[in-house]
């Protein structure tokens, strides 16, 4: 159509001109459809010949540049074509045809001069003012854009586009990329949305809108979005994936497990798919079919670092500590070995913390040594607390305490001054203790504050830590967590209705802190007051959390204190068996068998709990000796 239009501009152009030059004209009008066949022959060197004269013969023709141009540059003859499109330029640079060759030239000589991208986008810029309907040519000046880093200037130029265009998937993938690469998705969620509205069957926009939302915690919303795309047809693996992951973290474990097994019909041997179901059936306690699925991905993939961690966890959790430990030293030598120093660290902190937990301290004196040779690096810190943990045990505070003298700078870390702190209440000097956490206390970080209020909960002096918790609730009135340990310290001094103020006002911020359910539960329940709520708020965080031994003995407990033993019997049995270590569950099973009338059940059960020597030890010795007489 172009073509035509510049002949017949020829042509006008010579029936205006005097004899001469209509003569000439009309020649030149004539020769172009000539070269104009040649180039549709494929006769390219006769058309480059004769295009040559023309332009010789009409060297201020804007039209004649312009196709001998585009015919240079479809030739791969780069630098002439620059320099007839240059021309063109000079002669009408506002022209959208003449820039749109002139840019496209200009980016495809960027592969050898650095200088002629610059001269494109510039090309391109000035079409987007003169003609920001040109579609094409301005998505490649946003490409440019995102080459150069200019990510926001991108995603600027993409909204203008899809506003002409509401609907193209193209130009919408690009805005995505822009927005994602320049922070700024947030700030699109409404096109986003707007997109969807349009295009329901589009899985670029869905997947991106349900991580818009993961991000910022939403997971139930996300899953939703996600759904009404598969209602919508979408079944691809992309959505599915994330389906199930969005389901797993919004606590639906049972809709993980569907949407992993539904990826996994058409994709049986997808890595992630198999670990998102085993993910899904850790959490409904189907430890023997996820400890299977689990070993095959190791066994698969001796580094995966996520897989292994799991693994372990689940075998520490089933007692066989040997198993989780040797999971964890494979993986770290295999990442080791691969020079993935960073995941062979975090493997090996976790072997660590795995031997802490199991009060192993010669292990963990060995790992954590091994984690703090070398040059300085992450974990490094936490090596150093699991170092000083294991002194403390093995060779006694003292030793502890003076290592992290030597680690202590002029600006040691604030856990370290935490664990110092904890060090000098162990070794009775609790003045030097609470010099060492007042740098802590008179932070401005939040972190260091919680930190001080943290040492003092554990050595149960909640006189000096609800202080500090009622400044951390000040600087962050609607924090769970810290709300949570105020009740705590609350409760533990023996201030019940301000520990009932702080977790009702909790619950009202967060109704699902299945932590806080329990607490205010057990702590009505241990006073044997407004049992019925107690029973209600244990219940509510047992479907939360259904094998937590400790809920489960706190709603048992509970029951016991309403008299309804038979209930009661039937949770702190199975509390028995999830937590087999708690001398407290034990005392509460022994209570009960007592109240049930069988004794000598009752006495084995209270010996059971002082062989595990918790802090309820005299308690329990003198409900033994006066079973013990009576029997």
């Amino acid at each position: 159509m172009r073509r035509a239009l510049a002949a017949l501009s020829l042509l006008l152009i010579a029936a205006a001109g005097g004899a001469a030059t209509v003569e000439d004209r009309a020649d030149n009008a004539f020769d172009f459809l000539v070269a104009e066949s040649l180039v549709l022959e494929g006769s390219y060197g006769e058309a480059v010949e004769l295009f040559g004269k023309l332009v010789e013969r009409d060297p201020d023709e804007v039209y004649l540049r312009l196709e001998f141009a585009e015919l240079l540059f479809r030739l791969g003859r780069l630098d002439e074509a620059s320099e007839q499109a240059s021309a063109a330029r000079r002669l009408d640079g506002d022209d959208p045809e003449v820039l749109r060759l002139y840019g496209q030239i200009q980016l495809r000589r960027a592969e050898d001069d650095a200088e002629a991208l610059g001269r494109a986008r510039e090309a391109f810029e000035v079409l987007r003012q003169s003609a920001p309907e040109q579609i094409e040519p301005l998505v490649t000046l946003g490409q440019i854009y995102l080459s150069e880093g200019r990510t926001s200037d991108a995603a600027d130029l993409f909204l203008e586009l899809l506003a002409q265009r509401p609907g193209d998937r193209m130009l919408f993938s690009f805005l995505l990329e822009a927005l994602e690469r320049s922070d700024r998705l947030v700030e699109g969620e409404e096109t986003i949305r707007s997109f969807i509205a349009r295009d329901p069957g589009f899985a670029k926009a869905r997947l991106a809108l349900a991580q818009l939302l993961s991000d910022r915690g939403e997971h139930v919303e996300a899953a939703r979005v996600l759904e009404q795309g598969v209602e919508a047809g979408l079944d691809g693996p992309d959505v599915q994936r994330q389906l199930a992951v969005e389901r797993y973290r919004s606590g639906d474990a049972d809709g993980a497990l569907r949407a992993a097994s539904r990826l996994l019909e058409d994709l049986p041997g997808d890595y992630g798919a198999r670990y998102l179901k085993a993910l899904a059936l850790v959490e409904l306690a189907r430890r023997d079919e996820a400890r299977q699925v689990l070993e095959t991905l190791v066994a698969e993939r001796p580094d995966g670092l996520d897989v292994a961690l799991l693994l372990s966890r689940l075998l520490e959790d089933s007692g066989e500590i040997d198993a989780a430990a040797e999971v964890l030293e494979r993986v770290g030598e295999r990442l080791a070995a691969a020079d993935r120093l960073r995941p062979s660290r975090t493997a090996r902190l976790r072997l660590a913390e795995l031997y802490a937990r199991g009060e192993r301290w010669e292990e963990v004196l060995r790992v954590s040594e091994t984690l703090l040779e070398g040059p300085a690096a992450s974990g490094r810190l936490d090596a150093a607390l699991l170092k000083s943990e294991a002194l403390a045990h093995l060779e006694g505070a003292p030793a502890a305490l003076a290592y992290l003298e030597e680690l202590s700078g002029s600006e040691p870390a604030p856990r370290l001054m935490a664990r110092r702190a904890e060090l000098l209440f162990d070794l009775d000097r609790a003045g030097e203790a609470q010099v060492a956490l007042q740098p802590l206390a008179d932070s401005p970080e939040l972190d260091s504050l919680l930190l001080a209020a943290g040492v003092y909960q554990r050595v149960e002096s909640y006189s000096d830590a609800i202080p500090l918790l009622e400044e951390a609730r000040r600087r962050e009135p609607g924090s769970p967590p810290i709300l949570f340990r105020l009740g705590a310290a609350y409760e533990r001094s023996g201030r019940y209705d301000d520990a009932e103020g702080a977790f009702r006002h909790l619950l009202d911020l967060s109704p699902d802190f299945a932590p806080a359910l329990n607490y205010l539960g057990y702590m009505w329940a241990e006073r044997g007051t407004n049992l019925d709520e107690a029973v209600d708020l244990v219940q509510r965080a047992i479907e939360l959390d259904p094998d937590n031994g400790a809920y489960i003995d706190s709603l048992g407990w509970a029951y016991y204190q309403m008299g309804r033993y038979g209930e009661a019997r039937d949770h702190l049995e199975r509390a028995a068996e999830l937590v087999p270590d708690d001398s407290v569950v034990y005392e509460h099973l022994g209570d009960v068998y007592l109240a049930v009338g069988e004794r000598e059940r009752a006495r084995r059960i209270y010996e059971q709990a002082l062989r595990l020597g918790g802090e309820n030890r005299e308690q329990v010795k003198r409900k033994l000796e006066r079973l013990s007489g009576e029997l």
